[in-house]
């Protein structure tokens, strides 16, 4: 049986050989050092060889199962490397015969031992390649993880910095509705004992900077004893040894008997102090000397006084009560709605004054030192034509005026002004000829969006 075997193998080798006989010319001519290749990859070409040789023809499938057999591929192989090397082949051959004479060995034994060597090689191949992917492998799964690792504390880092912030944000905000709440309830508190707004009054005609509106200070107030401060000013009204002074925040605080003004003594119950119930106020006079003043405190039930507006003949105008924190044009603003029917004067043509002093619109009326029963004189601005000069003071509404040089103009100078060519508004001929028939809204806008170029403009 071994025999046969032996038999059916070199038939197999010798068929083997006659389909690769082209390949092996073919590499004689172009791969001379082929040889000096791997074993397994010398087999590995050959069985790919004969199988793309043979391709689909008859008997095929018989050569394909010869060439997955280990021995008939080897055997292939050594007489193949012998044709293409043939001074390697007969020393491999002579050494081959050295090695049988000297310890002859079935060649069942050394095929069967070459097998095992081109295994272990095989097997030992495969094994440094899988350690060097898993390595690779293990290395890709670490640099993932780190990164993973990092972005996740760089999010929890951020995560923690913005609930610290809104932690924060959220106590300052309670913190400050808290101390709101705290005042507003104090201040309800203390006005239901305490007059919340007093308005201070020098008598005689005298002006002096205390003089004007002191609202209820809810922080500073200690027990029955308050403390007013002038309206969005520095100066305070606090009791200080059994007297009433005027002084700044600085004395305020550390009731310094120090101030401009000062009530004379007075005597304190256990009811609350009242400020409006002292006399014998004194101011610093000229030689830095007490000088007794008639001084005025009138109480106040809100935040609200009464404003009278007088012409510049003395004719009383408007006689009306404002919250403190309105504004002098407010005041321009009712003024103008009530002389409308009579006067026929916009507010923009009315200018208010305190004494010989201008008042600007932005000016709140609690920051006036103002006394008691002081008017506001009220100026009218004459209103005339730009063009012909005619006094508009009967018709200056429905009167055209220019929206460059905001001037009036009559009807019939109006009826001959130019519009602008964006917005359709009026523009008086000389303010038309200076802006090119824009006003001068449109004419900022245009300088900011465009550029000149050759007469033409681009957008």
């Amino acid at each position: 049986r071994a025999k046969a075997s032996s038999r059916a193998d070199s038939v197999g080798v010798d068929e083997v050989l006659h389909v690769l006989r082209p390949v092996v010319e073919l590499l004689k001519q172009t791969a001379p050092d082929f040889t000096s290749a791997q074993v397994s990859s010398r087999q590995s070409f050959w069985r790919n060889a004969a199988e793309v040789t043979l391709g689909r023809a008859e008997g095929a499938a018989i050569f394909k199962r010869l060439l997955k057999d280990p021995n008939v591929i080897a055997a292939v192989d050594d007489r193949l490397c012998l044709e293409l090397a043939p001074a390697e082949g007969a020393k491999r051959r002579k050494m081959e015969t050295e090695a049988t004479q000297a310890t002859p060995a079935p060649a069942a034994a050394s095929s069967h031992s070459k097998i095992m060597q081109r295994h272990e090689t095989q097997m030992e191949t495969l094994r440094r390649q899988c350690d060097q992917d898993e390595k690779m492998l293990l290395e890709k799964h670490q640099k993932a993880f780190e990164m993973r690792r990092l972005s996740y504390i760089e999010m929890m880092d951020t995560a923690l910095g913005n609930l610290k912030l809104d932690q924060e944000k959220q106590m300052r905000w309670l913190k400050d509705h808290s101390r709101a709440r705290t005042e507003a309830l104090r201040s309800k508190q203390l006005g239901d004992f305490f007059s919340p707004v007093l308005h201070v009054t020098l008598g005689r005609g005298n002006v002096h900077v205390c003089q004007g509106f002191y609202e209820l200070s809810s922080t500073h107030t200690r027990g029955w004893q308050p403390v007013y401060r002038k309206y969005k000013s520095r100066y305070f009204l606090y009791l200080s040894k059994q007297c009433w002074w005027i002084s700044t925040e600085s004395n305020m605080l550390m009731r310094q008997p120090r101030g401009l003004l000062h009530s004379g003594a007075v005597r304190l119950n256990d009811s609350p102090a009242r400020p409006e119930r002292a006399t014998n106020w004194k101011v610093v006079g000229s030689g830095k000397k007490w000088e007794s003043i008639d001084l005025k405190l009138d109480d106040l039930k809100e935040p609200k006084a009464e404003f009278v507006v007088v012409s510049m003949a003395g004719t009383e105008l408007l006689r009306k009560s404002f919250q403190l924190h309105e504004t002098v044009v407010t005041v321009k603003t009712s003024l103008s709605r009530t002389l409308k029917s009579s006067w026929n004067r916009p507010a923009d043509f009315i200018r208010l004054c305190l004494g010989s002093q201008a008042l600007s619109n932005a000016k709140e009326l609690g920051r006036l030192t103002i006394g008691a029963e002081t008017p506001l004189q009220a100026v009218l601005i004459p209103i005339n034509c730009k063009h012909c000069m005619v006094s508009l003071e009967k018709q200056w509404y429905p009167c055209c005026r220019c929206s460059n040089c905001h001037q009036y103009l009559c009807l019939e100078c109006g009826a001959r002004c130019r519009e602008c060519d964006y917005c359709m508004a009026n523009i008086c001929n000389e303010c038309a000829m200076d802006c090119d028939h824009l006003c001068c809204r449109c004419c900022a806008e245009e300088s900011e969006y465009s550029e000149e170029d050759d007469g033409e403009f681009y957008y």
